[in-house]
């Protein structure tokens, strides 16, 4: 039996995304990428900033240019490195790291609708409710960018689950993914880890047991075993982490669609 052609968005339509994002996100942080403000508070010079970012990292957890601990590996690390090979790695990581943390996120919305089955303007449509979702959004621009990359990782977890075909080392790739979105805000983050893999066990749960194989329960399995493999260094430090949800923000304002961080505010620690 011959098997249904694959209609489901290419290459083509991620790369379609990506751009309308990155057209949307340059115009949204405009102000920040033209080199006119940088973080005008603490009245700290930009050569202050610099010696910030070299001695203290802009942590993740407890907002950028936090005493606390360094930047954590994963995303947030990648971001740090590369900034801290150009000539302002303060200024270009304050301005570029919530936009790059927002872009990964919605480009993993637009994978897991892919997963779904869905258009490639339904999985436009993702991208940009991810990427611009209220929480997200305000939480990367006024404090720091982990939320986000938390809520990447769950996306790229759920589409390697929710695929219609199930495999191995796709669930490895999300197990990853899940593991540095935990590196990135504490363990706190592993109930959402739970919640994840029991969603894979409940989707093959529905399935016709005749066509349930080890694999598929191996493939599932691999997801949290991956994810805790890669965050393992967090459950060994002596580092106190906050809750992913601040009293602030919190969980059910996800379904909201504030825009509060576009002013420029951050909650950057006082010397």
């Amino acid at each position: 039996m011959e098997e249904a052609p694959n209609t489901r968005p290419g290459l083509g339509s991620a790369l379609a995304t990506g751009g309308v994002l990155l057209v949307i996100l340059a115009v949204l942080f405009a102000e920040g990428f033209s080199g006119e403000s940088f973080l005008h508070h603490q009245n700290r010079s930009l050569a202050g900033w610099d010696t910030q970012f070299d001695a203290n990292g802009w942590n993740a957890q407890t907002g950028l240019g936090h005493h606390t601990h360094s930047t954590p590996m994963g995303f947030s690390g990648l971001i740090h490195w590369l900034c801290s090979l150009t000539g302002d790695p303060a200024a270009n990581f304050a301005n570029y790291y919530p936009a790059a943390c927002l872009l990964l996120l919605g480009m993993a919305g637009w994978l897991l609708a892919r997963s779904l089955g869905a258009s490639g303007i339904v999985c436009t449509l993702a991208a940009l409710a991810a990427a611009l979702n209220g929480v997200f959004f305000t939480s990367a621009v006024e404090h720091s960018g982990g939320l986000a990359v938390m809520g990447a990782a769950v996306c790229v977890a759920l589409a390697a689950l929710l695929r219609p075909r199930l495999e191995w080392p796709a669930t490895v790739v999300g197990g990853i993914a899940m593991g540095v979105g935990i590196l990135e805000t504490g363990p706190h983050a592993v109930p959402l880890l739970i919640v994840v893999s029991l969603v894979g066990v409940a989707a093959k749960l529905n399935i016709k047991e005749s066509e349930r194989t080890l694999n598929d329960v191996i493939a599932i399995a691999l997801v949290p075993l991956a994810a805790l493999a890669v965050a393992a260094p967090i459950f060994f430090s002596h580092i106190s982490y906050h809750a992913i949800f601040s009293t602030t923000i919190n969980a059910k304002d996800l379904l909201t669609i504030p825009m509060a961080g576009l002013t420029g505010h951050r909650m950057d620690a006082p010397d």
